[in-house]
C-alpha cells in the first residue's frame, strides 16, 4: 500500500508547488501601483503615496481609476487633498498624446479645508496624471466644459448668477 503511495507524492508536491505559483503569479497581475502627491499640511511641499489599486487591460479605465483615487484624496494624515469633495470627472478623451478632462463645478469649489486657487489645483492634478502616465504628453483640463480662468468661463459665471 505504501509503495503505490510513493509515487504520487512528487507529483502532489508538484501540482501543489504549481498551484501556488499560479495563484500569486495571478495576485501580483490584478493590482498596479501608482504614485500619487498631495500638499502637505503646511502647503509648502508635496508628499508622495504610493496606491495600490485594480490594473485594468484598457488603458482608459486606469486612467479613469487613478483620477478617481486622486479625488478620494489622500490616506496619511499629514496631507491635504488638493481636489474638493463631491468633484466628479463628467468626461474625458485620450487620444494618442493628449488628454481632455472635463469636471464637474465642485472642483473649482473654494473650501477652507483646501487653501489652492483652481489654478494650483489644476498644476497638482497635471503632476499627477503626467508622472503615472508618461505616453500623455498635453493636458486640456476643462469645468463644465469651460476652461477655467478664461473670458468665456467668466462670462458663463456671470450669466448663471
Amino acid at each position: 500500500m505504501i509503495k503505490k503511495a510513493v509515487p504520487f507524492i512528487p507529483v502532489s508536491i508538484i501540482l501543489i508547488l504549481l498551484l501556488t505559483v499560479v495563484i500569486l503569479f495571478n495576485n501580483e497581475n490584478g493590482r498596479s501601483s501608482y504614485v500619487l502627491f498631495f500638499p502637505l499640511d503646511s502647503m509648502k511641499g508635496k508628499n508622495a503615496e504610493i496606491r495600490e489599486v485594480y490594473r485594468s487591460k484598457d488603458s482608459h479605465h486606469r486612467l479613469d481609476i487613478f483620477i478617481n483615487e486622486l479625488i478620494l484624496g489622500p490616506v496619511a494624515l499629514k496631507v491635504n487633498p488638493f481636489i474638493p469633495e463631491g468633484t466628479k470627472i463628467r468626461s474625458f478623451i485620450w487620444r494618442d498624446e493628449l488628454l481632455y478632462l472635463d469636471l464637474n463645478k465642485d472642483f473649482i469649489r473654494e473650501s477652507a479645508s483646501i487653501p489652492l486657487d483652481y489654478m494650483e489645483k489644476i498644476v497638482y492634478l497635471k503632476e499627477n496624471i503626467f508622472f503615472n502616465f508618461p505616453q500623455i504628453k498635453d493636458i486640456t483640463i476643462t469645468v463644465e466644459g469651460q476652461i477655467p480662468g478664461s473670458e468665456f468661463y467668466a462670462l458663463s459665471e456671470k450669466s448663471e448668477s
